[in-house]
């Protein structure tokens, strides 16, 4: 798999982005490259962004061209919706840091984009549809449930990108 490094990127139109990384589908979908482009006239927070990472790499109306890597690695700058990032639970227990929604270019798809906080997969970029995400769970078996499927445990002013266990807040 390419390597694609957290940093600034100028797009096809010589535009400056700044890509957080590449993120895996938890829903069986391609790997999405998250980023984020300054709005028209520099007006607003920057949104954050997703292209797949094959347009990422190859497609020549897409291409992106690494300019510099972030000496910190990843991270967010203020997005749209301040009442997104957080830490929150699955209805059947785990934790995730959720970053925010992107939207393609073209504002056709949105995904929530997050990290789960366990397993091998910890700290790692990930994403569902946005429906998906905020889905109701109704279910009998094996456990009995009927709610929402994720739920706010703990609110950011900011999106975090957390990349090691003492990154975590304290509650």
């Amino acid at each position: 798999m390419l390597n694609i490094f957290p940093g600034l990127y100028h797009d096809h139109d010589k535009r400056l982005c700044n890509v957080i990384g590449v993120s895996q589908s938890t829903e069986q979908g391609p790997p999405l490259v998250i980023f984020q482009e300054p709005r028209a006239y520099g007006v607003g927070r920057m949104p954050l962004r997703h292209v797949s990472l094959s347009e990422f790499v190859y497609d020549p109306q897409k291409r992106f061209t690494h300019t510099t890597t972030h000496p910190h690695g990843a991270h967010v700058i203020g997005i749209d919706d301040p009442d997104v990032p957080g830490i929150f639970g699955h209805w059947k227990g785990n934790r995730y840091n959720v970053i925010g929604v992107a939207m393609t270019r073209e504002d056709t798809e949105a995904v929530m984009v997050y990290q789960p906080l366990y397993g091998e997969h910890q700290f790692k970029l990930s994403h569902r549809p946005l429906a998906m995400f905020m889905d109701e769970v109704d279910r009998t078996e094996p456990i009995v449930y009927k709610g929402p499927r994720f739920r706010r445990i703990q609110a950011f002013s900011a999106p975090r990108i957390i990349t090691r266990v003492t990154d975590l807040p304290i509650e």
